[in-house]
């Protein structure tokens, strides 16, 4: 390639990316503009209230800003503080900004991996569809899941572009962000492995690295941040039991529906090209064991999901990309608009908050009152139904009657 074919392509870069970012720009103002800030204590929420006393709010009690865990996330609170707009406007700032780049890091990932510019935005799309990644963030800022997903997302894509050792130090910053981001460590490590022997020294010494380094840095904040309260994470324990209980099974499954939308539809629509996507992409799996182990580390297990979102979302487009290879391209863009519109749906889109009450039996069941959560269950599963119905007249039916007419 001469240096003019090069500069270009290097343009052409650029302005790609500088769409994409306009693009992302659009949408989370379009999100940010039509969701309601929660009316719960005064737009804190609940685990809201302990990041707002930690970044200063005057209105909440001091003593809030220690309670463990929650004293232990600082990086969030602290950005929060230097800003110069109330408290709650000082989160919807950040929420906005780590959106943004989330997406960003979203689409460079998928192009990094091999997908179109079209599947990258589908990625996208799908991504911003779940209500937990972007419309939470601004009906609830003071939550601190966005910069969680950030730093999530930087790490994944740090480990496709195979830069290990940048995600030390990141992973390092992070666990002061949020603890549960060290669990990453096995992820990097299967990705780097995979390459070098799964016990070889090298890959045994990196995988040390990336435990030890961020414990330390974790040790280092517990040292310096004394909590009110006692906290053992033995507390896990308590939310095993409730696997015992029979009727949380059903808020369960709307607890899925709620996390992840519509996509595990699409990968049981085609299971068996995506057990091939994961024996094929070892690490990939590796993300969603490790967000399954994450679900029990918490009572909210919808938002919880988001711990394996990237790489479910990975895994869709995949199939997306082979489902367009096999059919025709009109059937697949309306099939692929009826999955958007009822993703959107489910993730809460395309229809009023309402009250807190509502909110709590539509996206976070397991604490929905009695048998409030019902109504919401039942109409996620019309829903798939319908998505079913619709994609096998879409992708299926004209296949099926030219098979019956040979």
């Amino acid at each position: 390639m001469n240096d003019n074919n090069l500069e270009l392509s290097t343009k052409r870069s650029l302005l790609s990316k500088f769409d994409i970012g306009i693009l992302a720009l659009i949408l989370l103002s379009i999100i940010s503009a039509t969701t309601p800030l929660t009316e719960h204590n005064k737009g804190f929420d609940s685990d809201g209230v302990f990041y707002g006393a930690m970044a200063g709010e005057k209105q909440i009690h001091p003593r809030l800003k220690s309670v463990a865990p929650f004293c232990w996330r600082v990086v969030t609170p602290f950005l929060a503080s230097i800003l110069s707009f109330s408290t709650i406007t000082n989160f919807t700032v950040l929420a906005f900004i780590s959106n943004w780049l989330s997406l960003i890091i979203l689409y460079a990932l998928l192009k990094q991996l091999g997908f179109s510019k079209q599947l990258a935005i589908l990625g996208m799309l799908f991504y911003l569809g779940i209500f937990w990644t972007a419309k939470f963030s601004f009906y609830s800022p003071a939550y601190i899941d966005y910069q969680t997903q950030l730093f999530i997302l930087v790490i994944l894509f740090l480990m496709v572009k195979e830069k290990y050792w940048w995600i030390i130090p990141l992973m390092s910053m992070g666990v002061l962000q949020k603890e549960s981001i060290l669990i990453y460590a096995v992820v990097a490590y299967s990705h780097f492995a995979s390459k070098r022997g799964w016990i070889s020294w090298t890959s045994i010494s990196y995988l040390l690295a990336l435990l030890v380094v961020p414990f330390l840095t974790m040790l280092a904040a517990h040292a310096f941040i004394t909590p009110i309260n006692d906290y053992s994470a033995l507390v896990v324990f308590r939310y095993l039991k409730g696997l015992l209980i029979l009727g949380f099974w059903p808020r369960f499954l709307l607890a899925i529906f709620s996390g992840l939308g519509l996509l595990p539809l699409v990968i049981l629509f085609r299971l068996k090209i995506a057990i091939e996507f994961f024996e094929k992409n070892f690490h990939w799996l590796v993300v969603i064991i490790v967000g399954t182990g994450l679900l029990f580390g918490g009572s909210d297990k919808a938002r919880l999901f988001l711990y394996m979102l990237p790489a479910i979302i990975v895994c869709v487009i995949s199939i997306i990309k082979n489902i367009c290879e096999e059919t025709s391209g009109s059937k697949v863009f309306a099939w692929i608009m009826v999955t958007l519109l009822l993703h959107f749906y489910v993730g809460n889109y395309l229809t009023p908050m309402g009250t807190v009450a509502d909110y709590l039996s539509r996206m976070v069941p397991v604490h929905a009152p009695g048998a409030s959560f019902l109504p919401s269950l039942a109409n996620k599963i019309i829903v798939s139904l319908i998505w079913f119905g619709l994609t096998y007249i879409l992708l299926y039916y004209r296949r099926t009657l030219a098979d019956r007419s040979v």
